[in-house]
Formats: structure tokens, sequence, C-alpha cells
């Protein structure tokens, strides 16, 4: 199988999203309306005006429309914008006005407010959509990639969400009423698996998808909006949901087969160095090799669908997919590697992951700025596990705490099995510190941390799937979690409780999260006979004392405590961020019901439990949150300080909850972006 044999030009590209697009843009007191004509691209008429979905049907291309919750941003200068802003560029939003008067769909009519000296010379660059772009600036201008996930066989309302468009060094937009052509900025693929011998008791559902490449980086993490990719990458990960293949039949595809669509920014890569790669729920893999020549190599170019011909993945065994981790695992003597970048660690058996244990957590030694990176998934089987770091110590940060603080790349690799054990940070990863990072790691497995304490004794325990707590104690020290994931069930039962489908407690530093999503179930207890003690769950993070930046991450798991009468803090994403701490949250969703049980003292939010300071940006919780007793918000429980909402929705409408519960000095969303009123 060649990728680059059967092309099919996208000649139109505009998946559009029903987005909620800001309502005001910074700019100078005197300004002016200027209504101008858009043309996207289109290959032709006749084809079906599809917006979200598009039937393909092995078709040449995608139709496209303009709806009216669109909006884009234009970059420009002018002498007044100088002046009065002491910038040399600014943006404007420019929002749908009217439809065409052509009366396509592929064309409408957009009014923003500009300066009042922009005339026929001002040359505006453009960024579609708005709601997806950070950046002041055309030349800081970026869009994320990471994120991507689709819900359904043969779905294709994700790519809605990275149909990124510009249209750059454009003029006389106030009279030329079609004048801006917006041009696509990704490459869409598309892959027909089938999963050979697939038993959906044993594998369980398909919940992820990475295309990997051997010894070179051809894919992109984010793009620039000149359409240069930025964080290079070895792998493409696509996030899969509600997707049954022996169900296949129902959408015109043989058995036990998947349709999977992703974007990919541009690029040039070797297809014989690519390997195919479906995980289960339960564990499970099926892979496949592309078949190419080694010095064979495949361009994919911005606005052009590509389709492979259709691969079959075979099931890797479970003694060859898993090194097992048991009670009678014995410590490797040493790591292969230098623990550089370039040659870094490498965890290769269960053997070489005791012996990290080991080093870590029993010997002191934090590995602080090197480098590891797993090699094989791994199943832990031990009746008890030791996290890859300690605290050891209840007060102050002392001698005794053992953090790990080395780069570990989990290179798309699996954890599975169960977690026991008793401590007061835990997790796969029980104590981290400063110069920690981790990317593209999976787990699957139950957590299970019964953190013993005094009967009257409310100390806490800090749990999380990844990680239990993050100390990372030197000024500006950012901790960075990527593009990873947790599938299965958690439990924290200490005094106290921090637990997070990812992170239990960020205790100090700064954690920067991108690309994560959190499938698992979260439940926390109280083992002592305190009834005062607080419980703090968020899908991703439980509670944090620093500054916490999330950006598309999703949160599919529940949770629940099981003392109702304790002050709870939970949401979707975080539980709690502690007041004079900014948070921020960017292209993030939650999607299930957060804290459903009733409780007078709970604080709960779709998005967030607790949070004061910081930015919720183009975020949307998309679950009907239960209706009861406790403070609850569709996106927000509960704010005193400065938190600022924009571009937030709730996919329900009648969930009869405000979209922040309790708000002071906040700028609230507007109701008007609540979808379905």
């Amino acid at each position: 199988m060649k990728l680059h044999n059967i092309i099919l030009p996208l000649t139109a590209t505009l998946l559009l999203v029903s987005a909620c697009t800001d309502n005001s843009v910074p700019g100078p007191q005197s300004l002016r309306t200027r209504r101008i004509y858009t043309q996207a691209l289109s290959g032709s008429d006749s084809l079906p005006q599809t917006r979200i979905a598009f039937d393909d049907n092995e078709e040449e291309g995608m139709a496209t429309r303009w709806e009216t919750t669109d909006a884009f941003k234009g970059y420009y200068t002018t002498t007044q914008v100088q002046q009065v802003l002491q910038t040399t560029e600014t943006v404007a939003l420019f929002s749908y006005a009217k439809p065409s008067l052509s009366g396509k769909d592929n064309q409408a009519r957009f009014e923003a407010d500009v300066a009042d000296d922009v005339d026929a010379t001002t040359v505006f660059n453009f960024f579609y959509p708005s709601w997806r772009t950070s950046g002041l600036t055309w030349a800081n201008t970026r869009a994320s990639l990471q994120g991507q996930k689709q819900q359904g066989n043969a779905s294709t309302t994700h790519l809605s969400l990275y149909n990124y468009l510009h249209a750059t060094g454009v003029t006389d937009i106030e009279h030329a009423p079609e004048a801006v052509a917006f041009s696509p900025l990704l490459a869409l693929l598309r892959f027909d698996l089938t999963l050979e011998g697939y038993d959906a008791t044993r594998d369980g559902q398909p919940q992820r998808f990475s295309l990997q490449s051997e010894g070179e980086q051809p894919f992109y993490h984010s793009i620039q909006a000149n359409g240069q990719g930025l964080e290079a990458s070895s792998y493409l990960d696509l996030q899969l949901q509600d997707i049954d293949p022996t169900t296949s039949a129902t959408d015109g595809l043989p058995a036990n087969t998947l349709r999977l669509y992703c974007a990919t920014a541009p690029t040039t890569l070797h297809p014989a160095l690519l390997s195919l790669n479906v995980y289960c729920s339960n564990g499970a893999r099926y892979t496949a090799k592309v078949n190419a020549t080694a010095d064979a190599t495949v361009s994919w170019q911005a606005g052009t669908r590509y389709r492979t011909d259709a691969l079959v993945l075979t099931r890797l065994a479970d003694d060859a997919a898993v090194s097992v981790f048991d009670n009678s695992t014995q410590a490797s003597a040493s790591f292969s590697g230098s623990g550089t970048q370039t040659a870094p660690y490498l965890i290769a058996s269960a053997g070489d992951l005791k012996l990290l244990v080991r080093q870590v957590s029993e010997q002191g030694n934090s590995y602080s700025g090197q480098y590891f990176k797993l090699t094989t998934d791994l199943r832990i089987e031990a009746d008890t596990w030791t996290p890859i770091g300690l605290r050891t110590g209840e007060g102050s940060w002392d001698d005794n705490n053992r953090p790990f603080c080395a780069h570990f790349d989990g290179n798309g690799h699996t954890i599975s099995g169960q977690l026991n054990g008793s401590t007061i940070n835990f997790g796969l990863f029980g104590l981290v510190g400063e110069n920690f990072s981790v990317t593209n790691l999976h787990i699957t497995a139950q957590i299970n941390n019964n953190y013993k304490t005094g009967e009257s004794t409310t100390r806490a325990a800090s749990t999380g799937a990844l990680i239990g707590s993050i100390w990372a104690n030197k000024s500006n020290s950012t901790i960075y979690i990527q593009d990873c994931t947790f599938s299965g069930t958690l439990s924290s039962a200490g005094g106290y409780n921090y637990a997070g489908g990812l992170v239990g407690k960020l205790a100090t530093g700064s954690l920067n999260m991108t690309g994560c999503i959190n499938r698992g179930k979260l439940s926390a207890t109280n083992n002592t006979s305190s009834n005062t003690a607080n419980q703090y769950l968020g899908g991703l993070v439980g509670y944090a004392q620093g500054t916490v930046s999330l950006s598309d991450c999703a949160n599919y798991g529940s949770f629940s405590t099981t003392n109702n009468s304790e002050i709870v803090y939970a949401g979707g994403l975080l539980g709690q961020v502690t007041t004079g701490v900014v948070c921020q949250l960017r292209n993030t969703d939650n999607y299930a019901d957060v804290y459903p049980v009733a409780n007078s003292n709970a604080k709960v939010g779709g998005l967030m439990g607790r949070a004061d300071n910081g930015q919720l940006h183009t975020s949307t919780n998309h679950a009907t949150l239960t209706t009861g007793s406790g403070t609850r918000g569709s996106l927000i429980g509960q704010t005193n300080g400065s938190l600022t909402v924009n571009d937030c929705c709730t996919d329900q409408g009648n969930t009869g909850l405000p979209l922040c519960a309790e708000q002071a000095s906040t700028q609230p969303c507007n109701e008007k972006h609540r979808k379905g009123l």
C-alpha cells in the first residue's frame, strides 16, 4: 500500500463549525463598520452543501457553506492604529452579517469594526476560525492540531475543529465584493482499517489510533498562520470514542473495519517508516506496517484529501505486545542508552521499569533533566505498586523526598493492569519535580490508593493515574504533559483527597498540559472519622495551587465520593484552582455528568469546580449535569476572583443551571452561547 496512490483533491474545505465568537475586539475610539463579501474555494456548485459532516461516496472534494455564527480574524495596521494603540498591528473580528447576493452558500458578507483610516491600500491577513486561534499578531498566530478525537465510525464531525483557513495580502476589502478567497492550511487523511480477528469482549472498544514514524519527525502539533508546521513530532494521534467495529456493516464497511479521518499539517515523509496502530480499552493492540520501498517519499499538501488503500491490522499476541511487571520481576542490571535527548535511557522491559522504581524511589536518584523512552507496552500485575518518585514526609519539602525529574517519552505505548498501593502521592509517577515532562503515554488500568491515616487524622492523599503530586520548587519551573490518556478506574482513600484522572495535585510550580484525555471513572473516600475533610476531583487535575494551563484536553469520565456531607469541589477538567493562582483553559471539553450525587456542600462545574483567576477560552461542556443540592454551574461551580470567560459554551440548553453558579467580579459567558436555545 502506498499512501500517495489514491489522491482526491480537496477543492473546497470549509467544514465549518458553529462557533461561539468574541463579542468585542480592542480598538481605537473612532471606528467604522466595513461590510465585505468573502469567497471560499469550492470545487463544484453541484456538490452536496454539507458542513459539519460530509458524504464521502468516493466523490472529489467537499462542498462548503458559511453559517451565521462564523467569524474570522483580520490582522492589519494603519497610521491611526500605530498612533492610538501604540502598536504596529491590530486585529479585527469579522462576523457573519448577511448571505451573499449570489445566493451561493460558499459566499457570505462579513462585517467588522476597523480603524477609520483603513483604505484600499490597507493590507489584511485573515485567519479562520477566530475562536481556535491564539496570538495578537499575524506572525504569532498559531492553531493547535492536538486533541483530535473521532466519535463514531466513519464520522467527520470532528474535522470541523481543524478546518484552518487563511487569506493573505488582501487589499481593497471594502470595494471588491469577492476579494477574500480563503485557502486551507491542512491536509485530510482517510484510513480504512480492518481489525483481523477482533473480539469485542476480549479486546474492548478501540480508543486510539496512532500513525507513528520511526527515525523521523514528519508530523506537527501546531501550525502557524502562514502554514508552517510547529513542534515536530514522530506521531499523529486520533482519539476514538463510541466506535464498535462489530457494527461496521451498518456503515457500508467490511466486518470489523474502522473508517478514520484526521487532519495533518503539510509534510513530506517516508511511508516505509510508518506503522499504523489501533489500541483498545482492554489493552489489545492491532498494528500494520506500510508496504513501501525504503527510498519512497510522500508529500501531503494543504487542501488535498488523501485516501489509503484498505489495510488489515493484526492483533499482537499478549506476550509479544506486553512485558509483565509482577511480584517475581527482577530489576535489570542497567539501562540501555546514555540518558541524553538523542540517546535516552530505554525502558524496554518490566525489569527496566523495576530498575527505575528502585533507583528513584528507593535510592533517591531524580535523574534531573535526563531522558527516558518507553519501547514496549507494560502490564502491572504486582500485588503492590511503588510509584516512580515518592514523598516520604507530610510536612515541608525536605531531603527525604525522592522526586522523579526526568523527561519521559511514552512513545505511544500503553501501561495496563492494576496499580495498588498506599502512599501520600500515588500514580504511575508518585512525585515529580522540576525538569520533569511526559509525552505520549497511555494508561489503561485500575488505580487504587488506600492511604492509611489515623482514625481522626485528615492527612491528604494525592492520586492521579499518571502523577500523584507535582512539586516543582524552582522559580519559573514548568511541568509539561502532552498527549497522555487514562482509561479505567481510579480510587483515592485518605482524609482529604486530591484526585484527578491524570494529576492528583499541583503543589508548586506550573503545569502545562496539552492533548490529554481522561476516560477513567474517579472516586474519593474519606477513610477517617472526620466529616470536615474536603474532597477535590477533576477529570484532568484534582487540585492546583500553582499556575495551570490546559489546552486541547477532554474528559469523558464521571466521578463521585462516598461521604456526601463534606465540601466537594468537582469539575470536568479541574476540581479547584486555589485563590490567587492563574488558570488557563483553551479548546477543552467535558462530556460526562460531573458528580451527580446530591450534596449541599458541593461546588460542581462542567469545566471547573472552582477557580478565581485566569481565563477560560473556547471551551465547552457537552454534558447535561445532574441538578440537585449544592452549587452547580454548567461551566463553573464557584468563582470569587477575576476569572474571564470567553467563547465558552454548553451544548445543553435544558439543564436549568447557570453557566457560572457563583460569580463575583467575573466577565460571564454570554447566554447566547448556549447552543440549542
